[in-house]
């Protein structure tokens, strides 16, 4: 009887386990095409969209943290997200029983359009 009991706790296991390998397989196909839109650049990938071979991206942040764009945790302020240049996603989930709070930045097109024009406006160096 034990040997049945821990049988079908195996099988409920793996059936929840299941259920979340095809809830992962989902939000990452979601996030490639997403993503392969080329609507949307993560912040960290921004310096390579640009072509900006001499920016790195603690370069590129620090110069949108001076013009006022994105704040001290690399968030971009409010009044640019209404612009329509980044979408911030925030994700959470329980770690060793404490809730975690991830914020990812994607650059809509037009924020690497506009955030282009700054670099080129201020000469090429940031």
């Amino acid at each position: 009887m034990a040997f049945i009991t821990d049988y079908k706790n195996v099988l409920i296991k793996n059936s929840l386990l299941e259920k979340e390998i095809t809830e992962t397989k989902e939000a990452r196909s979601y996030m490639k095409r997403t993503m392969r839109t080329y609507r949307l650049t993560d912040l960290e990938d921004l310096p390579y969209k640009l072509n900006h071979l001499h920016i790195n991206y603690q370069t590129l942040v620090n110069f949108l943290r001076n013009k006022g764009i994105l704040d001290d945790n690399n968030i971009p302020f409010q009044g640019y997200v209404d612009k329509g240049w980044f979408r911030i996603d925030t994700h959470s989930f329980t770690m060793d029983k404490s809730q975690v709070v991830i914020k990812r930045v994607c650059v809509f097109s037009k924020g690497v359009n506009a955030i282009n024009e700054l670099i080129k406006n201020s000469g090429g160096s940031i």
